[in-house]
C-alpha cells in the first residue's frame, strides 16, 4: 500500500518538475528576488530603473536570438536551469562587486544621467540580468517552433509569481533562504532533464527552419513590416512607461507591487498569442495591434478617475492584508495587459496571409527601447500618449492600406479605419481630462477612506482637506506637487504621498517637528560641526535649519532637480536659502548619493525620507546603506535618519536597528514627533548626551529653531529616548540585520503597513519598556536642574492659554510670581570687580521686560517706537515672554 502511494507521488512529483507552468513560477519567483536584491543595493532612482531595463531588454534579444538558432529546447531548458542556478548562489557576492564598483565612482558623475545609466548597467550585468536572461532559456526557447503551448503556460507561470509566489514567500522568509529553494528546485529539473526520466514532447528539439531567423532575408515588403512591427514595439514600451506611472499614481510604490506590472503584460502576451492566429486569419494582425494600442493607451489614461475610484473602492472596503494585495494585482493586471496582448499578437509566428511579425527577440529590443526613450524624455503622460495614439493608429491605416491593396476592402480593414480614425479625432478632446491633481488628497488619506466607506460621495472627498493646488510637475517617472493648506503651510506630494510640509510663518503656523529635529539635533550634538551631508526629499525645512547654523558647507542631496524649481517659484523665501553660497544642490536620492565616492568626509550625515513602506525609503535600511553612511564620516561624525512607524510593530524596528547598531559604535533613539522615531549613530564611543549639549541647546540660533516648532529647547531634552544600552537591549540577541541580500523585510514592511492592529501603541510599549527622558541621562548635575525649571515654566505657560484663554494678560503675574518664588543666580564677570554672584540673565531680561512693558502701559498716548521696543524682548525664544509680546502689542496699537 505504502509503495503503491509513494510510486504515485513520485510520478506526481515527475509531472510537476517538468511542467512548464512550474518552472515560470520558479523563474519569475528568482527574477523577482534579483531584481528585488539589485533595487535594494542601488534604490529606485529612474538611472537605475532604465539602466536595468535596457540591459535586461537587450540580453533577452539576444539570448532568445541565438537559442532560437543555435539551441534545442532540450539543451536551452539544461543551460538556463544550470545558469539560473549557479548565478543566484553567486548573486549576493556578484552585487557587492557592483557595489564596490560604484564606490569608487564619484558622485559628480553618477549626477550625470548617462554616466549614471551606464555605471548602473555594469551593476546589473554583474547581477540580476544573467537570471533575467537564463529564465528565456529555462523556457526551453531553442529551435524556432518548440510546444507553442509550453511556452506560454512557461510565460503564465512567470506572470503569475510577482502575483502571488513571490510575496508569500518572502513574505515569511528571507532572500537568501528563498534563494536556496529556488536553487534546490531548479537543480531537480535539470537532473530530470539530463537524464531523461520523461521524454519531451514530439518535435521540440528539432531545429527550425532557417527563414523564422529574425536575421532572415526580406524583401521590400517585409522590410515596410519590419519597420512597422518595430516602431509599433517601441511605442508599446511607451505605452507601458506610461502605465507604470499611473500605477505608481494609484499605489504606493513598494516591492510587493513593482513586479505586478511585468505580470500584466506577460499574461497578456500569453492571452494575445494564444489567439494570434486566429486574430492574424481575421485581418491584417499590425493593423489590428496599433488600434488596440492606441485604444488600450487612450483608456489608461483617461481613465484616471476611473482606476482610481477603484483603488480607492478597494482600500475603503477590503480589509484581509492579502486581499487588499491581491485586488490592487489585478488592478494593476487590468491596466498592463493590454499592452502586452499587443506583443502577443506581434511575436505569433508568420503564417501563409503574408503578415510579417517578428521573432520575440526584435520585439523585446524595440520595447526596451521605447521604455528607455520614454523615461528621458520630459514629455508629460499626455503628451506621450498622444504621441503614442498617433503612431499606432498610423501604423495600423498602413497596414489597413497595404490588406486592401492586395486583397481588396474587407470588413476587418474597415474596422480598423474607422477605430482608428475615431480614437484620433477624440484623443485631443479627452486627454486633458488627466487629473491626477485633483483627487490626489485623497488618494492615500485615510479620512477619505472613513468617509467613503461611511457612504460619503466620491465627489465631495476632496473637500475633506483644505488643501489646494499650487504647483506641479510630472513626466512619466515622477509626479511631484506642492499643496497650500491652513494659508501658510506648504505640503509636498510626490506621486500623490505627503512626503514632507513646512510652514511660511512659524509665527502663525509651527514648523513640523519631525522636518526639523533630525538636523536640528545631529549638528546640536556634534560639538563643531562644518561639513553636512543632508539627503533631503521631504521639506524645505530641513534644508532652513541646516543652514541656520555656522557651517561651512552644506551638500544637499534632492532626487529631483524640479522639486527645487517648484518650491523656487512659489515662495520666495526658500528662494533665498537656495541661493546661500554654503549651499551645493545636487540631484541624487539617498541611496545612490552615499553609494559613490566623495571628496571629503563629512561631519554630519542626515537622511529625511521617513516614509518606511515605500520602495526607495526601503532600500535606505539596509546594513550596506548604513555601511556607506559611515564610510563617508568623519572621525566624530554623526549620522541621523528619520522613519516613521506608527504603521509598523516593534519586530521590523528591531532589525533595522540591529543594521544601524552593527555598523556603529553607538546608537540612540529618540521620538521626534509621535509616529516619527530619529535614529542618531555616532562613529565615537563618548557620550553623546553630555553637559555641553545643554550648552549647545541654549544658543540664541538653536533657541530660536526650536520656538518655530513652538518648544523650548528644554522640550527636546524631556523627550522620550533610549540610550546606546537600551537600544542594544531593546534590539536583542535574536535580531538580524536587514541587509541587501535577506530582502524579507523589504517585502514584510509593505505588509505590515497594510495590515489592522494597534501596531503603534505595539511598538511605542516596546521601546517605553527600555527608554526615558533624554535629560535624564545626564545625572544629578545643575544642568538637570535647569532643564526641570525650564520645562516649569513651558508647563505654566500652558497653564495660562489653558485657564485664561480671553485674559492672557494674567500671564503677568505668572511671571513676576515666577521672579519672586524662584530668583535664581550665576557666576558672571562683572567689569572692575571680577567674578561675582549676580541675576541669573534670563531673570535679569525677564525684569527688564517688565520695566518696558510698564513704561508703554502707563503712557496715556504711547508712540509706535515705544511700542516697538517689546519686539527686542521676542528673542532668544522665553515661554513666558515670546508668545505674549504680540499680545501686548496689539492691545498697545
Amino acid at each position: 500500500m505504502l509503495k503503491k502511494y509513494a510510486v504515485k507521488t513520485a510520478a506526481i512529483g515527475l509531472t510537476l518538475v517538468q511542467d512548464a507552468t512550474v518552472r515560470g513560477m520558479l523563474a519569475g519567483t528568482a527574477v523577482v528576488v534579483a531584481v528585488s536584491q539589485y533595487h535594494q543595493a542601488f534604490g529606485f532612482a529612474a538611472d537605475v530603473w532604465h539602466a536595468l531595463t535596457f540591459v535586461c531588454g537587450l540580453l533577452v534579444a539576444t539570448t532568445i536570438t541565438l537559442a532560437r538558432d543555435w539551441v534545442t529546447p532540450r539543451a536551452a531548458r539544461i543551460t538556463g536551469g544550470l545558469l539560473l542556478a549557479s548565478w543566484l548562489l553567486v548573486h549576493p557576492s556578484l552585487l557587492d562587486a557592483g557595489r564596490h564598483l560604484c564606490a569608487n565612482v564619484p558622485v559628480e558623475t553618477l549626477e550625470r544621467s548617462s554616466a549614471s545609466v551606464f555605471v548602473y548597467a555594469l551593476a546589473a550585468l554583474l547581477g540580476p540580468v544573467p537570471v533575467v536572461a537564463a529564465t528565456c532559456l529555462f523556457a526551453g526557447a531553442g529551435g524556432a517552433t518548440g510546444s507553442r503551448t509550453a511556452t506560454l503556460r512557461y510565460l503564465a507561470g512567470v506572470a503569475i509569481a510577482p502575483l502571488g509566489l513571490a510575496p508569500l514567500l518572502l513574505g515569511n522568509w528571507d532572500g537568501q533562504t528563498v534563494a536556496a529553494m529556488i536553487v534546490a528546485a531548479v537543480s531537480i529539473m535539470v537532473g530530470v532533464e539530463i537524464w531523461g526520466v520523461r521524454a519531451e514532447s514530439s518535435g521540440c528539439d528539432t531545429h527550425g527552419e532557417a527563414g523564422s531567423s529574425p536575421l532572415r532575408e526580406r524583401t521590400l515588403a517585409g522590410y515596410a513590416g519590419f519597420v512597422r512591427s518595430s516602431v509599433l514595439a517601441g511605442m508599446t514600451g511607451v505605452s507601458i512607461a506610461i502605465g507604470m506611472h499611473v500605477v505608481r499614481e494609484l499605489i504606493p510604490q513598494s516591492f510587493l507591487t513593482e513586479f505586478v506590472p511585468w505580470s500584466g503584460v506577460l499574461l497578456g502576451i500569453a492571452v494575445g498569442a494564444a489567439f494570434a492566429r486566429r486574430v492574424i486569419q481575421r485581418g491584417p494582425a499590425i493593423g489590428i495591434s496599433g488600434t488596440l494600442l492606441a485604444t488600450a493607451t487612450l483608456f489608461m489614461v483617461v481613465g484616471f478617475a476611473w482606476w482610481s475610484g477603484c483603488a480607492m473602492w478597494i482600500n475603503a472596503y477590503v480589509t484581509s492584508t492579502w486581499g487588499i494585495v491581491l485586488c490592487r494585482s489585478l488592478l494593476v493586471t487590468a491596466l498592463l495587459a493590454p499592452c502586452g496582448a499587443v506583443l502577443g499578437v506581434m511575436i505569433a509566428p508568420p503564417t501563409s496571409n503574408g503578415n510579417s511579425m517578428e521573432a520575440p527577440a526584435t520585439s523585446a529590443l524595440w520595447l526596451t527601447v521605447g521604455m528607455a526613450l520614454a523615461g528621458l524624455s520630459e514629455w508629460s503622460p499626455v503628451w506621450l500618449a498622444q504621441t503614442v495614439v498617433v503612431v499606432a493608429v498610423l501604423i495600423a491605416l498602413l497596414d489597413a492600406w497595404r490588406m486592401t491593396r492586395f486583397a481588396g476592402l474587407s470588413v476587418s480593414s474597415s474596422l480598423i479605419a474607422g477605430t482608428g480614425l475615431v480614437v484620433v479625432a477624440a484623443s485631443p478632446l479627452v486627454l486633458p481630462g488627466y487629473l491626477p491633481g485633483k483627487t490626489e488628497v485623497a488618494r492615500f488619506s485615510t479620512d477619505a477612506y472613513v468617509a467613503l466607506r461611511a457612504g460619503t460621495d466620491r465627489d465631495w472627498l476632496t473637500h475633506l482637506s483644505d488643501e489646494r493646488l499650487v504647483a506641479e510637475a510630472e513626466d512619466v517617472n515622477t509626479r511631484w506637487s506642492v499643496w497650500r493648506q491652513r494659508g501658510c503651510q506648504t505640503v509636498i506630494r510626490r506621486d500623490g504621498i505627503v512626503y514632507g510640509m513646512s510652514s511660511t510663518d512659524p509665527t502663525l503656523c509651527p514648523q513640523s517637528s519631525a522636518e526639523v529635529l533630525p538636523v536640528l539635533l545631529s549638528l546640536v550634538l556634534h560639538p563643531q560641526a562644518e561639513r553636512a551631508l543632508i539627503c533631503w526629499e521631504s521639506s524645505p525645512a530641513a534644508l532652513a535649519t541646516g543652514l541656520s547654523f555656522p557651517v561651512r558647507k552644506l551638500v544637499a542631496m534632492c532626487p529631483d532637480a524640479r522639486l527645487v524649481e517648484l518650491l523656487r517659484q512659489e515662495d520666495p523665501v526658500t528662494d533665498t536659502m537656495f541661493s546661500d553660497s554654503r549651499l551645493e544642490l545636487r540631484e541624487l536620492d539617498a541611496v545612490r548619493a552615499l553609494s559613490g565616492k566623495h571628496l571629503q568626509t563629512y561631519d554630519v550625515i542626515v537622511t529625511t525620507n521617513g516614509q518606511t513602506g515605500v520602495g526607495d525609503a526601503t532600500a535606505c535600511l539596509t546594513r550596506e546603506f548604513y555601511a556607506n553612511a559611515s564610510r563617508h564620516l568623519a572621525g566624530n561624525g554623526i549620522f541621523c535618519q528619520r522613519v516613521t512607524y506608527s504603521d509598523i510593530g516593534p519586530e521590523p524596528l528591531r532589525r533595522i536597528l540591529a543594521g544601524l547598531r552593527a555598523e556603529f559604535p553607538q546608537a540612540i533613539v529618540l521620538e521626534a514627533s509621535p509616529g516619527e522615531l530619529l535614529m542618531v549613530a555616532a562613529k565615537h564611543e563618548r557620550p553623546l548626551i553630555d553637559t555641553s549639549v545643554i550648552d549647545r541647546m541654549q544658543a540664541p540660533h538653536v533657541r530660536q529653531l526650536v520656538a518655530q516648532l513652538g518648544w523650548d529647547w528644554a522640550v527636546i531634552m524631556s523627550l522620550g529616548a533610549l540610550d546606546d544600552e537600551a537600544t542594544v537591549a531593546f534590539v536583542g540577541p535574536e535580531a538580524r540585520p536587514h541587509t541587501v541580500s535577506n530582502i524579507g523585510l523589504a517585502f514584510r514592511l509593505p505588509l505590515e503597513v497594510l495590515s489592522w492592529g494597534n501596531k503603534w501603541q505595539a511598538s511605542r510599549q516596546a521601546l517605553a519598556a527600555h527608554g526615558s527622558a533624554m535629560g535624564s541621562w545626564l545625572g544629578n548635575v545643575p544642568e538637570a536642574h535647569e532643564i526641570e525649571e525650564r520645562l516649569a515654566d513651558v508647563r505654566m505657560m500652558h497653564d495660562v492659554f489653558r485657564q485664561y484663554p480671553d485674559q492672557l494678560f494674567a500671564y503677568r503675574a505668572r511671571l513676576k510670581e515666577r521672579l519672586q518664588d524662584r530668583p535664581r543666580s550665576r557666576v558672571v564677570q562683572v567689569k572692575g570687580e571680577g567674578l561675582t554672584n549676580g541675576m541669573h540673565p534670563e531673570d535679569r531680561r525677564r525684569k527688564d521686560y517688565l520695566k518696558t512693558l510698564g513704561k508703554v502701559a502707563t503712557s496715556s498716548t504711547p508712540e509706535t517706537e515705544e511700542i516697538e521696543q517689546l519686539n527686542d524682548f521676542l528673542e532668544p525664544y522665553d515661554p513666558l515672554v515670546s508668545y505674549f509680546v504680540h499680545v501686548e502689542s496689539a492691545a498697545l496699537h
